[in-house]
């Protein structure tokens, strides 16, 4: 109750950005991410904050555009990234994928998918015993 009442006090009239799937791009993500760093500031950043700020379709939306990412892999999401993510975790991703600089722009998504598709090609083994099999299948898929 406290971070709220500080909040009220000190942001009552500010304009408080608010992200959803129609604003969802770099200069409004910018916007949330200086907006959170000041409420830490001010110690009126709670677990509701995120709730308020991020309707529950964009939410679910990050949850998929997260998962290719370099923060991902240093911090791997094993329930949703709400719950197993500390803020400055969230902020690392959000500023990895939406970077106003273009040199620190993160890949378009389908350039995240396809380095996801090829870290996992690494990773995929054959057994000996199926090589023939696999050989079929693929050709078969060509």
């Amino acid at each position: 109750m406290d971070a709220i009442y500080q909040r009220m006090l000190k942001f009552g009239t500010a304009k408080i950005p608010k992200l959803s799937k129609a604003n969802l791009v770099n200069t409004e993500v910018h916007l949330l991410i200086q907006h959170i760093h000041q409420l830490l500031r001010q110690e009126a950043f709670n677990d509701s904050v995120l709730g308020n700020l991020i309707d529950s379709e964009t939410i679910t939306l990050l949850g998929y555009v997260f998962t290719p990412t370099d923060t991902a892999s240093r911090h791997p999401i094993t329930n949703h990234w709400t719950i197993d993510w500390d803020v400055a975790t969230i902020l690392e991703a959000l500023e990895e994928l939406y970077s106003l600089q273009a040199e620190h722009k993160h890949l378009d998504f389908g350039s995240r998918w396809q380095q996801e598709v090829d870290r996992s090609v690494s990773r995929v083994r054959v057994q000996s015993d199926r090589m023939e099999q696999v050989r079929s299948d693929i050709i078969y898929h060509l």
